[in-house]
């Protein structure tokens, strides 16, 4: 499982670290789409849900007002939670 999770992981890390500093809409936009398609991936793989960490939005223009505190709430969240289950023993994802 874990060899189908760390490319996910991975993807997400590097999101991760767009969120510094300035956040564009656009990069917003990117987020809340990649970390909606990562969390629907893992939780097919998975067979668990990791819904609570989805940003839902009514628009693609909404994520120009969407708080980018938020983003790296639940982007960071789920990088835990991951971290916690498939690396477990301490072991580094890269």
């Amino acid at each position: 499982m874990k060899e189908k999770v760390m490319p996910l992981y991975e993807k997400l890390r590097v999101y991760s670290e767009r969120l510094t500093g300035n956040v564009t809409g656009e990069i917003k936009r990117d987020i809340v789409k990649t970390l909606d398609e990562a969390v629907r991936e893992l939780n097919v793989l998975t067979g668990n849900s990791y819904d609570r960490y989805r940003i839902i939005v009514g628009s693609e223009d909404d994520c120009e007002n969407l708080d980018s505190l938020i983003c790296r709430m639940k982007l960071g969240g789920l990088l835990s939670q991951l971290r916690n289950e498939f690396l477990a023993n301490g072991e580094k994802a890269e």
